[in-house]
């Protein structure tokens, strides 16, 4: 819970005045739990402030958020990119009045070639125009080259890290390519960590 505060404050720090902020949720590989830290720091955001927050599932290879929130995938991002169905009338569900989720929505034979950067564009600004923070699930930095797309045209980025699994040399290299899309780290979530010893403790270690 206070991990998901201090990067909320961080994230409404650096939040654009003058149209909605988009911050993307993204790993070096699969499996680190970046559909859970997304949704988890979306719904903190909520549940802490009035404005409109959206969560956007936007792993179309193996989207989860649409299985989390038990609603059906196909009015999503898929067809929103693709001109298929406005944003607006792809109705959001959530667990509250300004809290809104969309799925990432019908299968598409190629993520990458479909996810091209002026689509990706073009649905970026119209989340801005309908929320004031919008959160992206994003997929794996190193696997796929959507993801940096996604980084390029968002306003600052997570990476979730898992404890005791994933090779510092692969964070390192997913690090490296978000910094050569010329984007801003927000920082780094260690995800299921370990505390072998009680939690207090590692205060004063």
């Amino acid at each position: 819970v206070e991990v998901y505060s201090r990067l909320s404050q961080a994230i409404n720090r650096l939040r654009p005045r003058d149209a909605g902020g988009v911050f993307l949720v993204v790993s070096s590989v699969a499996g680190e739990g970046v559909s859970t830290v997304s949704r988890n720091l979306a719904l903190s955001l909520a549940s802490s402030s009035q404005d409109r927050i959206t969560l956007v599932d936007a792993n179309l290879r193996t989207p989860s958020q649409h299985r989390a929130f038990n609603v059906d995938r196909n009015n999503g991002l898929s067809e929103v990119a693709a001109g298929r169905l406005e944003l607006d009338r792809a109705v959001p569900l959530g667990s509250g009045v300004n809290f809104g989720m969309l799925p990432c929505g019908r299968a598409v034979t190629n993520p990458a070639e479909f996810m091209t950067a002026s689509r990706l564009r073009s649905t970026v600004n119209s989340l801005r125009n309908l929320s004031a923070l919008t959160i992206i699930d994003g997929p794996p930095v190193t696997l796929y080259p959507e993801a940096c797309e996604l980084a390029r045209l968002s306003d600052g980025v997570i990476l979730v890290v898992r404890a005791e699994s994933t090779r510092w040399e692969v964070a390192k290299q997913a690090k490296r390519l978000l910094l050569q899309s010329d984007v801003q780290i927000l920082g780094a979530i260690l995800n299921e960590r370990r505390y072998y010893i009680p939690r207090w403790i590692y205060r004063f270690v």
